[in-house]
C-alpha cells in the first residue's frame, strides 16, 4: 500500500496545528503563565526575566572593574544575581554558560580601562573570566601563557641574548636549534 506524500506532509501539518492549540490552550489557563513559555519543541520552560542577560554582561564588567567582586566565590556571585531576580531561580551554572557577543563588547571596554586583555577563545565563560582577571589583577599572567624577559643586545655582527651569543650570517640571520631567524624579524618583534 502506497502512501502519497503530500497526505504525510497534510497530516503533519495538521498535527503541528492542533499541537499548537492544545498548548496555547494549556499556556493560557496557567497561573504564572507570564513567567512560563513554550519552545518551537512544545516544551514549557521557565522564561528568564527582562533584563537578565544584561545582568550577566554587568556582572562580568563588574567582575574587571572591582577587586572586591572578583574574590567572590561563584555561590556569592549567583546570590547576588538571585537577589537582582528573587522570582527567578538562579542556578549556579549560569557561570558556566558562554558569554554573548554584547557581553564580551562591554568586558572590552571595561578591559581596556585597565589596560588588561583576555583571550575570549579561552575564557568563554563568566567563571573563567573571572578567574583569568584574578591572576592579571594579582600581577600574574593570564593560565596558559608564558613571560619571557630575556636581555637581547644586537650590534653588527651578533646577537647576545642572555649572554649567549649567536653571529649573524651574511643574509642577516642567526641559527638555533637547527632554525634560521631573521634578525630584521626579531629586531621588528622586539620593538613591537
Amino acid at each position: 500500500m502506497k502512501i502519497e506524500t503530500t497526505r504525510i506532509i497534510n497530516a503533519n501539518a495538521d498535527l503541528t496545528a492542533k499541537l499548537d492549540a492544545v498548548a496555547a490552550n494549556w499556556l493560557e489557563c496557567q497561573p504564572d503563565k507570564a513567567a512560563l513559555s513554550i519552545s518551537p519543541d512544545r516544551r514549557v520552560y521557565r522564561a528568564r526575566p527582562r533584563g537578565f542577560s544584561k545582568a550577566i554582561g554587568n556582572l562580568c564588567v563588574q567582575l574587571v572593574h572591582s577587586a572586591i567582586f572578583r574574590n567572590n566565590t561563584n555561590e556569592q556571585i549567583v546570590a547576588h544575581l538571585q537577589g537582582l531576580f528573587p522570582d527567578y531561580p538562579v542556578s549556579k551554572n549560569i557561570l558556566s554558560k558562554p558569554l554573548l557577543d554584547s557581553h564580551k563588547s562591554a568586558i572590552r571596554i571595561a578591559l581596556r580601562d585597565h589596560g588588561w586583555q583576555v583571550d575570549f577563545n579561552k575564557q568563554n565563560t563568566p567563571s573563567k573570566l573571572k578567574q583569568t582577571l584574578k591572576a592579571i589583577a594579582a600581577g600574574r599572567e593570564a593560565p596558559g601563557t608564558r613571560v619571557f624577559k630575556p636581555k637581547i643586545v644586537i650590534t653588527n655582527d651578533t646577537v647576545v641574548v642572555n649572554e649567549r651569543e649567536y653571529s649573524i650570517s651574511s643574509e642577516g640571520r642567526i641559527r638555533k636549534g637547527g632554525r634560521w631567524i631573521a634578525v630584521q624579524t626579531l629586531e621588528n618583534l622586539l620593538s613591537a
